[in-house]
């Protein structure tokens, strides 16, 4: 599995071989990725996992054709990663989205983008511009904002395979914020200085799948803070 493009920038799409036991050649399928509008620096890569389903699990009626029978349905996945430069420092996200593949009687059946979650996140932002400005952040000139997020499989899932999905969010120094100015903040203090977990955006949710698309049994934070740029 990987992603590929042909001939334009902005036009990506996963590319997957599933070799059959016997067959002369793999059979190769094409997914389109939208990329319409993404940064300039963005890219795609495969997501390292495939999730194989159970015969039957929410793929309707099983092919009769034999050769269609053979072929797994799967999850398949793509990270999509965007980055930006700052004056003094940088930012980075990315998203995965998840396409589910059913091989049919008529051929394969291509579902894009039934799951869509934050992968990561990173920024680097503010600077020390003099002495002054040094010493009123106690050393520490730079923002930081990290985000991580882990999907996993729950095993207790029957049918379509139930997801787990963890996050981890941190800011340095403690306080710190994107959605406020820090200069009207008071100058740093030695206990500021530490990495600080947001409660919000560190979080854990189970996703089930339901009107073709997964879902989280709570709705999801907003926490563009840490996952845009």
């Amino acid at each position: 599995m990987r992603t590929a493009r042909e001939g334009d920038d902005q036009a990506s799409q996963l590319e997957i071989e599933h070799h059959l036991p016997g067959a002369a050649e793999p059979h190769t399928w094409f997914i389109p990725l939208d990329t319409a509008g993404a940064d300039a620096t963005g890219t795609d890569t495969p997501w390292p996992f495939i999730v194989r389903l159970a015969p039957g699990a929410d793929a309707g009626q099983r092919p009769t054709d034999p050769q269609q029978a053979a072929l797994e349905n799967v999850l398949v996945g793509v990270q999509r990663s965007v980055t930006t430069l700052y004056s003094g420092g940088d930012a980075g996200a990315s998203t995965l989205v998840l396409s589910r593949i059913r091989h049919m009687d008529d051929g394969i059946q291509i579902d894009p983008d039934v799951l869509t979650l934050p992968a990561d996140g990173h920024a680097m932002i503010r600077a020390c511009f003099g002495e002054q400005d040094t010493a009123r952040r106690s050393g520490a000139c730079h923002d930081q904002y990290s985000f991580r997020g882990v999907l996993t499989l729950d095993p207790a899932g029957q049918g379509m395979p139930v997801l787990r999905y963890a996050t981890t969010a941190t800011r340095f120094p403690a306080g710190a914020s994107r959605l406020q100015d820090s200069q009207a903040r008071g100058p740093l203090r030695r206990q500021d200085l530490r990495t600080q977990a947001d409660r919000t955006c560190s979080y854990q949710r189970v996703l089930r799948f339901d009107g073709g698309r997964y879902q989280p049994d709570t709705p999801l934070p907003e926490c563009g803070e840490f996952t845009e740029l």
